[in-house]
This record gives C-alpha cells, sequence and structure tokens, in this order.
C-alpha cells in the first residue's frame, strides 16, 4: 500500500496585509506595521514568534526576520536566542 503525501492544511488569511506592489521591500512594510503595534501596545513584554507573525502578515520567515533585526537595530526590541524577542 502506497501513502501519498499528507493533505496540507489550508493556511488560514493573513491578519495583515502587505502590498507586493508598494516600492517598499515586504520586510519594511511588516518592520512599519510592527512598529506602529509597538507604539500602540499591542505587545506586553515580547513579540510573537516569527513562525507566527509569518502567518499574520502572509509573508516568509526570511521578511519577518529582516523586520526583527531592523527593530533590534533601532532598539526597540532585543532577541535573545532560544528565547524570544522582547521589547526594550
Amino acid at each position: 500500500m502506497t501513502l501519498g503525501p499528507h493533505p496540507s492544511r489550508p493556511r488560514p488569511a493573513p491578519r495583515f496585509q502587505v502590498d507586493a506592489d508598494k516600492p517598499e521591500y515586504v520586510w519594511q512594510q511588516v518592520f512599519d506595521h510592527l512598529v506602529q503595534r509597538i507604539e500602540a501596545g499591542q505587545f506586553e513584554r515580547r513579540l510573537p514568534n516569527r513562525e507566527v507573525l509569518a502567518a499574520e502578515y502572509g509573508v516568509s520567515l526570511h521578511s519577518v526576520a529582516r523586520a526583527v533585526r531592523a527593530l533590534a537595530e533601532r532598539g526597540l526590541v532585543v532577541t535573545l536566542r532560544g528565547k524570544g524577542t522582547y521589547l526594550t
């Protein structure tokens, strides 16, 4: 008996939309929106993990990682390997 590939679950629709037609990079749009969310107090102590953010924005992990790196470069967050990304 041969088993076929496991049927993938449908991905939920992104909660936040990025516009691939804008001149800004996708990671820049994610960064800008995360800054707005941080300033609005949507996060208490830390950001959701990168997989959650990628699903929320409907973008790749690479785009989220670049956005989070930019947040760290601006001093808005600090990332502790294996622990998470915390607001400063």
